[in-house]
């Protein structure tokens, strides 16, 4: 009867392992297309306002070029880091190239990007690069 008993409940909880384990790599994929999004949304808006110069613009693109692997490779391990620091790449781009600027919203945005990034300077330290250059590309451009 015991035997009956751990058969079901050891077959349950490998199922459970299973759907759980699937679950997570469908979460993972669901947070590399989140990032992807907001990277993609950040790269149309850039490309599309009509208040940056050329070269900014050219500058801003080969920067989030290069943000997107790197958040990708945080993205691995640290889901929701990587697709909270897509989601402050996007707000504070779309922040500064507004008609009417925010200076103290965009100046916020940009302090927790910075923040969002520090705990990966020795682990990713070309996401903080990239991060850095993109915000000093961004604070140039008015604020």
């Amino acid at each position: 009867m015991l035997i009956a008993l751990y058969y079901p409940t050891t077959v349950t909880r490998n199922r459970l392992t299973r759907d759980l384990e699937a679950k997570r790599g469908r979460g993972a994929d669901c947070y590399s297309n989140m990032t992807d999004e907001h990277i993609e949304k950040t790269k149309s808006a850039i490309e599309s306002a009509d208040n940056i110069p050329a070269d900014r613009k050219a500058e801003l693109l080969d920067l989030l070029s290069k943000l997107k692997p790197a958040i990708a490779k945080v993205s691995e391990t640290h889901h929701e880091d990587a697709h909270s620091i897509a989601r402050l790449v996007e707000a504070s781009a779309r922040e500064t190239i507004r008609p009417e600027k925010k200076p103290e919203h965009t100046n916020k945005l940009l302090h927790e990007l910075k923040q969002s990034v520090e705990n990966f300077e020795a682990s990713h330290p070309q996401l903080v690069a990239f991060t850095t250059k993109y915000s000093a590309v961004l604070s140039a451009l008015g604020i």
